[in-house]
């Protein structure tokens, strides 16, 4: 693979699956030359866009699997190690976990996203967190992203916001959208977009070729699918990734190949050691439930509960409540930290 110096945006390379990282994409119904709705800035690329999708909450969920991608179930998990000509101990472990995100979109509906966590690792130290909300199709059984939060760590363990988008987020008429991370069926030629210019990373995703024989740590893998990932904002920078029937995400031209996965029954002791060893109490914290924000939500304000959501207050990562207060039926949104359960402020 050619591709210039430098890292995909964060967001870019983050579209993890249910263990499988990493977002590309492709058209998952329509054939390749199919009539695609995006369009980078200078007019000469074409590719699908949600618009094309027809997404329905009814057909969304957080569990299942798609050809590519392996089981999107919880505590699925896989790692990748550096290529054989990479510099440094890198490694990517990659997780779904336990619980859903809560999502309700104009024109979609409501329905829950499963929750993929990355963490990148550099010698042995955490360096970044990320957490992805992706649900299938279960008609296509296309893999879709609705958005990513991120953290990085710094030297003493701690957790630092570095940024979130979420479909539905935005101001009017500039809405960010879902993306496609796998398609259902790999369609050599066709161009779909994979990272919403919501995430402040445009990008599509391009299938080059299938039935590739591929080679990584974890062993020699056939009939796998090459995809490229275009960043619409450098032209000429390209990640490809190669993804393979019922392991997914094989080899990755920026986080290496893969080195062990549930799916092919590997040792994987040595997952997570770096909490156990290493990270703070920061670092380990994880996210509350949106339960728990409910419950601590309706202490705060007693009343009726109506939505929630998950925003950027500030710095702060927050979860939205909004509840009809008891006490004079007025509509209020009371703020909550998502990683320590503490009210952030309240809005009438």
């Amino acid at each position: 693979m050619s591709c210039p110096p430098g890292r995909p945006h964060p967001e870019v390379r983050m579209h993890v699956l249910a263990c499988g990282l990493i977002g590309l994409a492709l058209a998952a119904c329509a054939p390749a030359g199919s009539p695609a709705a995006g369009r980078s800035a200078g007019g000469s690329v074409t590719f699908a866009t949600a618009r094309d999708w027809n997404l329905m909450a009814k057909h969304l969920s957080p569990r299942g699997s798609n050809p590519l991608y392996g089981p999107l179930r919880p505590g699925f998990r896989y790692v990748l190690g550096p290529s054989a000509d990479a510099a440094g101990a890198r490694r990517v472990e990659v997780m779904v976990l336990e619980e859903t995100e809560p999502f309700d979109l104009p024109g979609v509906g409501r329905f829950d996203c499963a929750v993929v966590q990355t963490e990148e690792l550099e010698d042995g130290m955490l360096e970044r967190q990320v957490q992805e909300w992706l649900a299938i199709d279960t008609r296509t059984r296309a893999i879709y992203t609705f958005g990513a939060v991120s953290w990085e760590v710094d030297s003493s363990g701690t957790r630092v916001f570095a940024g979130m988008w979420r479909a539905g987020d935005g101001e009017e008429g500039h809405l960010a959208e879902p993306a496609l991370v796998v398609p259902g069926r790999a369609v050599k030629g066709a161009r779909q977009r994979s990272v919403e210019r919501g995430s402040g990373a445009d990008g599509y995703s391009e299938v080059l070729e299938s039935g590739v024989k591929v080679e990584a740590p974890a062993g020699t893998f056939d009939r796998c699918v090459r995809i490229r990932q275009f960043t619409l904002g450098e032209p000429g920078t390209f990640t490809d990734r190669w993804w393979c029937p019922k392991v997914g995400l094989v080899r990755d031209g920026t986080d290496g190949a893969l080195v062990a996965s549930d799916a092919l029954n590997s040792d994987l002791s040595g997952f997570g050691q770096h909490d156990r060893e290493s990270a703070a109490p920061q670092a380990q914290a994880g996210r509350i439930t949106p339960e728990q924000a409910q419950a601590i939500a309706l202490k705060e304000v007693p009343g009726t509960f109506r939505d929630i959501v998950v925003e950027q207050r500030g710095s702060v990562l927050v979860y939205t409540v909004e509840i009809i207060a008891k006490a004079d039926g007025v509509e209020t949104d009371v703020f909550i930290d998502v990683v320590t359960g503490k009210v952030v402020a309240t809005e009438r």
